[in-house]
């Protein structure tokens, strides 16, 4: 059987501003940059480096009280509610960061950009720290899901709302602070409201930077990807490079609806080996990630603080934390109707039973 790969290259998203081609570029989507993950942790680990026990417990506070501000939860779950005569309560002292991988190159905010310019946010995750159960659970939202995205003006002002593309959202903002935030509310929208106040964004430019920097990453894999490259056998284990990344991720069969589900599959494999290969060079040298961090400092945007990331760096490299099973948001791919391309409609039942397992606890 053929089958039909491209790889991305370079984009012109939203070039004439208008909203009905506002979707991915006709060519398939670009790099799946996930390694975001990669680029979190490796702030976090590299902020760490020299910090004082009260700058970490400052971080902590801050950390925790952003996580349980309720400003964009106004109309969502309540603190407190009953489901088939069972009382939940929100988990206290959460932490949850929104995540994403942004299809751009070059400085994230380029200024020559207006809204609708800037890259879309094509891999999204919220990860959600449970600081009094230790527990770290990773929720990807598929790229494609359909919601509604705040469209803007040239000059950054709220326009019309429309129905599309959830990683369309970001590109609508400033390529970093407004972007970001635009992203955190819609995000929390699919999540039944849940409070998601910290970020962090990468670019791909980053990718090669940052994989090479630690190392390489030693990804074993879960299916069979020969398809990429005839030494992804299923079972095999694979030191991924800069270049064999960007290829173990870019790759999209474009004739089969929802095969980014693929690539999700992929992004599972390489961040189970991503965060091990992290933890150990942490180990060897706490000071290793100084030198990436400087060097991909135009290619992202976030609002974790210095002594937010010394905390969060203590906790992964203590090692004291377990990963649950990774979890995708629930929902079914299918072909374009409304727009041009794939769409992902969530299942809210079982998003709503995401959301009380993960986020919410049982109380008599």
């Amino acid at each position: 059987m053929n089958r039909k790969y491209r790889q991305s290259g370079h984009h012109g998203h939203y070039g004439h501003h208008d909203h009905h081609r506002h979707h991915h570029h006709k060519k398939n989507r670009k790099l799946k940059v996930f390694l975001i993950v990669l680029a979190v942790f490796v702030l976090l680990v590299g902020g760490g480096v020299g910090t004082v026990a009260f700058m970490m417990s400052n971080g902590r506070q801050k950390l925790i009280a952003k996580s349980q501000n309720k400003s964009n939860n106004s109309k969502g779950l309540d603190d407190t509610i009953k489901v088939n005569g069972v009382k939940y309560k929100l988990k206290d002292n959460v932490i949850n960061i929104l995540i994403m991988g942004i299809d751009s190159k070059g400085d994230i905010a380029e200024k020559s950009k207006v809204p609708g310019e800037f890259g879309q946010a094509d891999v999204i995750y919220v990860i959600s720290i449970d600081t009094d159960k230790k527990e770290v659970n990773t929720i990807n939202i598929p790229r494609d899901t359909m919601t509604d995205i705040l469209t803007r003006t040239k000059n950054g002002a709220a326009s019309e709302v429309i129905n599309g593309q959830i990683c369309l959202q970001y590109a609508y903002g400033d390529g970093k602070e407004k972007s970001c935030k635009d992203m955190l509310n819609v995000v929390s929208d699919v999540m039944y409201k849940i409070p998601i106040n910290n970020y962090a964004a990468v670019n791909f430019d980053a990718i090669p930077v940052i994989n090479d920097g630690i190392g390489g990453v030693n990804v074993t894999m879960t299916d069979d990807y020969t398809y990429i490259d005839k030494a992804y056998k299923k079972g095999a284990t694979v030191v991924m490079t800069g270049i064999k990344a960007e290829k173990f991720l870019r790759y999209r069969d474009t004739t089969v609806v929802g095969s980014n589900m693929q690539r999700i599959n992929r992004q599972k494999d390489y961040i189970k080996g991503l965060l091990s290969t992290i933890q150990q060079r942490f180990k060897e040298n706490p000071t290793s990630a100084l030198g990436i961090i400087g060097s991909i400092k135009n290619n992202m945007a976030s609002n974790i603080s210095t002594s937010e990331v010394s905390y969060l760096g203590s906790l992964f490299a203590s090692g004291s934390y377990k990963m649950q099973e990774y979890k995708i948001l629930p929902g079914t791919y299918q072909g374009p109707t409304t727009t041009e391309f794939d769409e992902y409609i969530l299942d809210k039942e079982k998003v709503y039973e995401m959301i009380l397992e993960v986020f919410y606890k049982k109380v008599k």
